[in-house]
Order: structure tokens, then C-alpha cells, then sequence
């Protein structure tokens, strides 16, 4: 059996772990966790443990976030990974590295114009983990590929617009772009992130590959609590300006950039198929599972 090791076993690194159940060994790091599939690692530290583990992987996820020097991971087992006979690696990105659109088309052609530090940082990262292949000295190196997922917002059950309702703390927040139209989000369900990881290791497809996971309905987020309301059956909380919203400097970084992410090629590339290609199919389905 193949073995894929994960830096950061996260949410979605947890359901990636159960989607390739029979197929993968799994393996991920956590900082507080310790056991037969979690390596305890904390960032900054060596580990023989982790080493030994790029020496067996054929595969390698990361999903840690950077810091002003880049990824973490990378940093600290780059050279390792180098010499490894890993084939494939992942990492999970942002679709903030493009910056604000003002609502317009993006897709993976589009430069990079990352706007706040956070993004600022992932373009680093990505840069570090595309040179694995774009410096590939001998016949190991030039074999591995890297595949680079830029993720929007990541919903699923236990994290959806449900929580924040129940909690008493959704809002709906009533934002216009500079054109006067609705400011919109993308997203996309961890399943369906998953499966693009997941066809993206069977295809094994050389060089670096830069996909957009997000789903087929951009929408404002008033528009998805709204609907997360009545499934639930209960009030829809009163639209507020962003003023009456008293939003963190976090929240409001991302409401400063629009943009209508494509989704094309994890279709044409990769063959796959949302399962989720709408927030109300994606937010039906958790409320299905959480009410069985």
C-alpha cells in the first residue's frame, strides 16, 4: 500500500485520511496529537520521526500555514523531501493569491496580485514547493510533481452556517461592490475538495498543477445564512450594514476582495464532478446528515 504523509492534519486532511482508506497508509502531523496515524510535531522542531516518514512516502500534503518566511513544512524538511522518492506533493493554497476582482472572471491563468500579508504568504509558499519541480536535477526529481489547490471558504458538516446560527452569532451583512452589485464569496464542501486531492493522486500528472476548488454558485454570505436559516426553521437574522456589523480587521480582509473564481479544469483535467456544485445542495446535505 502506498503511504501519503500530511502536515497538518487538519479538517480537511482528517476527511482526505478516510476517503483513501484501502488505498494510502496515512500519516499527518498535528501539534497536540500523538498515536499510530498523528505525529506529534511542533514548527520550528526537527524530527527523525517525520524524517524516517518522507523516507517511506510516496505522497506529501500540506496544509499548514505559512509564516513571513514561507512554508513551514518546507523549511524545515525541504532538503529531505528532495532526496526522497516522493512523486507527488500537494499543498493547499487560497484563491486569495489573486486579489480583488471586483466580481470579475478568475481562473488559474489569471496573475497572482495578492493584496494582505496572509495571501502574500501563500504565493511564497507556492513558489517554494513549484521549485521541487522546476529545479529537477536527476531522475527522481524530474518524476515528482507538485499540485497546488487553491482553496475559497471550506464548509462541511460540524463547519457550516449552521454552527454560527445556533451560536446566535451569524450575520448577514449587506455589501456592494464599487459597480453597485452584491458582494459575493465562493466556496466549496471538504468532500468536494477531497475528491479533486483524490483524482489528482490517481491521475499522477507531471510538473506543477495549479487547480481552483470552489463550486458553481458564487454567492453573498447573507444569501447562505438565509437559506442555512430555513432549512433549520428558524428566524433569518435582519441584514445590518457593515458598520452595524462591527467586523474584525480578519473579516473585513476578506470582504475587501470579490472575485468569480472558475472551476473548469478539475473537470477537464482531472474528470472530476462536483458532487456539491451549489451552496444549497452542499448545505441540504449537511443538514440532512446532522438530522439522520
Amino acid at each position: 500500500m502506498k503511504k501519503i504523509l500530511i502536515f497538518g492534519m487538519g479538517y480537511v486532511g482528517q476527511h482526505l485520511a478516510r476517503a483513501l482508506e484501502g488505498k494510502y497508509e496515512v500519516v499527518g502531523t498535528s501539534r497536540d496529537a500523538t498515536g499510530q496515524t498523528k505525529i506529534k510535531w511542533n514548527v520550528g522542531e526537527s524530527s527523525a520521526e517525520i524524517i524516517e516518514q518522507i523516507s517511506q512516502a510516496d505522497a506529501i500534503l500540506c496544509s499548514i500555514p505559512p509564516n513571513d518566511a514561507g512554508d513551514l513544512a518546507y523549511m524545515e524538511f525541504g532538503e529531505q523531501i528532495k532526496k526522497s522518492n516522493v512523486k507527488w506533493i500537494g499543498y493547499l493554497s487560497t484563491t486569495g493569491v489573486y486579489g480583488d476582482h471586483q466580481g470579475g472572471r478568475v481562473d488559474e491563468t489569471t496573475p497572482l496580485n495578492a493584496q494582505n500579508a496572509r495571501a502574500k504568504k501563500r504565493v511564497m509558499a507556492e513558489a517554494q514547493w513549484s521549485e521541487l519541480v522546476s529545479a529537477a536535477t536527476d531522475k527522481i526529481s524530474t518524476e515528482r510533481s507538485v499540485h497546488i489547490f487553491r482553496l475559497p471558504g471550506i464548509y462541511g458538516v460540524g463547519r457550516s452556517a449552521f454552527e454560527a446560527l445556533k451560536a446566535g452569532r451569524a450575520k448577514r451583512i449587506d455589501m456592494r461592490l464599487k459597480n453597485g452589485h452584491k458582494h459575493f464569496f465562493c466556496r466549496a464542501h471538504v468532500d468536494d475538495i477531497v475528491q479533486v486531492i483524490v483524482a489528482s493522486l490517481d491521475k499522477q500528472l507531471a510538473g506543477t498543477n495549479i487547480y481552483n476548488i470552489v463550486d458553481d454558485l458564487p454567492a453573498p454570505q447573507a444569501d447562505i445564512v438565509a437559506y442555512a436559516a430555513a432549512l433549520m426553521g428558524t428566524k433569518v437574522p435582519e441584514l445590518v450594514t457593515e458598520q452595524q456589523a462591527d467586523m474584525s480587521d480578519m473579516a473585513k480582509s476578506f470582504y475587501s476582495e470579490c472575485k468569480n473564481m472558475q472551476n473548469d479544469k478539475i473537470n477537464n483535467e482531472l474528470d472530476v464532478v462536483l458532487k456539491y456544485s451549489t451552496y444549497k445542495q452542499g448545505l441540504s446535505a449537511i443538514w440532512q446528515q446532522m438530522n439522520s
